[in-house]
Protein backbone atom coordinates (compact mmCIF):
# COMPACT_ATOMS: atom_id res chain seq x y z
CA UNK A 1 0.00 0.00 0.00
CA UNK A 2 2.81 2.11 0.78
CA UNK A 3 4.53 1.99 -2.99
CA UNK A 4 1.30 2.82 -4.30
CA UNK A 5 0.90 6.19 -1.87
CA UNK A 6 4.97 6.79 -3.43
CA UNK A 7 3.76 6.35 -6.98
CA UNK A 8 1.40 8.32 -7.12
CA UNK A 9 2.80 11.15 -5.40
CA UNK A 10 5.82 10.66 -7.77
CA UNK A 11 3.54 10.81 -10.57
CA UNK A 12 1.97 14.08 -9.31
CA UNK A 13 5.23 15.70 -9.31
CA UNK A 14 6.22 14.72 -12.87
CA UNK A 15 3.64 15.86 -14.46
CA UNK A 16 2.79 19.25 -12.98
CA UNK A 17 5.10 22.23 -14.84
CA UNK A 18 7.91 23.86 -13.02
CA UNK A 19 7.31 27.61 -13.24
CA UNK A 20 11.27 28.00 -12.58
CA UNK A 21 12.17 26.17 -15.32
CA UNK A 22 10.51 28.12 -17.53
CA UNK A 23 11.02 31.15 -16.38
CA UNK A 24 14.91 31.20 -16.69
CA UNK A 25 14.86 29.76 -20.66
CA UNK A 26 15.66 32.72 -23.24
CA UNK A 27 14.34 32.00 -26.95
CA UNK A 28 15.18 33.43 -29.79
CA UNK A 29 13.94 33.94 -33.48
CA UNK A 30 15.84 33.22 -36.21
CA UNK A 31 14.41 33.49 -39.91
CA UNK A 32 16.75 32.91 -42.10
CA UNK A 33 15.76 33.17 -46.71
CA UNK A 34 17.91 32.06 -49.36
CA UNK A 35 16.95 33.02 -53.00
CA UNK A 36 18.65 30.87 -55.83
CA UNK A 37 18.96 30.56 -59.33
CA UNK A 38 20.61 28.02 -61.69
CA UNK A 39 20.80 26.97 -64.82
CA UNK A 40 22.78 24.67 -68.19
CA UNK A 41 23.21 26.10 -71.35
CA UNK A 42 24.37 23.68 -74.71
CA UNK A 43 26.62 25.67 -76.74
CA UNK A 44 27.68 23.26 -79.60
CA UNK A 45 28.09 19.34 -79.49
CA UNK A 46 29.02 18.47 -76.37
CA UNK A 47 30.16 21.85 -75.00
CA UNK A 48 27.90 23.84 -72.85
CA UNK A 49 27.73 26.35 -69.92
CA UNK A 50 26.49 26.58 -66.56
CA UNK A 51 25.53 29.06 -64.12
CA UNK A 52 24.63 29.35 -59.95
CA UNK A 53 23.89 32.62 -58.41
CA UNK A 54 22.65 32.68 -54.67
CA UNK A 55 21.67 35.37 -52.24
CA UNK A 56 21.68 34.45 -48.38
CA UNK A 57 19.59 36.77 -45.66
CA UNK A 58 18.84 37.30 -41.99
CA UNK A 59 14.93 37.95 -41.97
CA UNK A 60 13.27 37.91 -45.40
CA UNK A 61 15.50 39.94 -47.37
CA UNK A 62 16.34 42.49 -43.89
CA UNK A 63 19.68 41.44 -43.63
CA UNK A 64 21.92 40.06 -46.33
CA UNK A 65 24.82 38.00 -45.39
CA UNK A 66 26.10 35.97 -47.89
CA UNK A 67 26.34 36.56 -52.37
CA UNK A 68 27.19 33.62 -54.31
CA UNK A 69 27.41 33.46 -58.06
CA UNK A 70 29.74 30.95 -60.21
CA UNK A 71 29.97 30.73 -64.03
CA UNK A 72 31.32 28.26 -66.21
CA UNK A 73 32.23 25.95 -68.87
CA UNK A 74 31.06 22.33 -69.28
CA UNK A 75 32.27 19.23 -71.85
CA UNK A 76 30.08 16.37 -71.79
CA UNK A 77 32.45 12.81 -71.61
CA UNK A 78 29.80 10.65 -72.23
CA UNK A 79 26.10 10.66 -71.57
CA UNK A 80 26.79 10.31 -67.51
CA UNK A 81 29.66 12.07 -67.27
CA UNK A 82 29.89 15.81 -67.61
CA UNK A 83 33.11 18.03 -66.05
CA UNK A 84 32.93 21.81 -65.82
CA UNK A 85 35.68 24.51 -65.36
CA UNK A 86 34.60 27.74 -64.07
CA UNK A 87 34.64 30.81 -61.75
CA UNK A 88 33.23 31.50 -58.36
CA UNK A 89 32.69 34.72 -56.37
CA UNK A 90 31.71 34.88 -52.39
CA UNK A 91 30.62 37.90 -50.53
CA UNK A 92 30.08 37.66 -46.81
CA UNK A 93 28.72 39.59 -44.31
CA UNK A 94 28.09 39.47 -40.17
CA UNK A 95 24.61 39.76 -39.37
Amino acid sequence: MRFGRLTCLLSAFALCPSPARGQLRQTADNFNAWFSTYGELGIAGKWGAMYDFSMRSSGPVDELYALFARAGVTYTIHPSVRVAIGLNRSETWPY
